[in-house]
């Protein structure tokens, strides 16, 4: 939206404009919350795999085998795993980094609204200040 535009809306538009603002931000640290959660689940996960595949190497040979397949399989699963955090890092991070130009966005048009608003009080106020003084003479 053009500074035009935004400057011929209407001031319930605009806190319109900023409750949506900071609705998605609140979403978006929400769900930067759960992703976050999920994430130290899946860490925990793996160290629990990690435990257990070094347990089993301990009591036998015979698991040395199976060994290199859960090796394999967490290899694979922490590459998976990380690829995903990746992809949840990079997504929380264009919502946020989206969220903050939202915002900053609507804390500029409000300055300039705000900034407006004053030169227009300031004039009715120059205004009547004539007016009376027209009126006193």
């Amino acid at each position: 939206m053009t500074d035009r535009e935004l400057r011929k809306l209407k001031r319930r538009d605009l806190l319109q404009l900023l409750l949506e603002s900071e609705k998605e931000n609140r979403r978006l640290s929400a769900e930067l919350k759960q992703l976050r959660a999920e994430l130290e689940d899946r860490r925990l996960a793996l160290e629990e795999v990690g435990s257990i595949a070094e347990a089993s190497l301990q009591l036998s040979n015979v698991f040395a085998e199976a060994q290199k397949a859960a090796d394999s399989y967490l290899e694979n699963v922490m590459r998976v795993c990380a690829e995903r955090d990746q992809k949840s890092k990079e997504l929380a991070m264009t919502r946020i980094e989206r969220s903050q130009r939202m915002l900053e966005d609507t804390e500029r048009r409000c300055r300039s609204m705000e900034q407006e608003a004053r030169m227009q009080a300031s004039l009715l106020c120059r205004g009547e200040a004539e007016a009376g003084q027209g009126d006193a003479e």
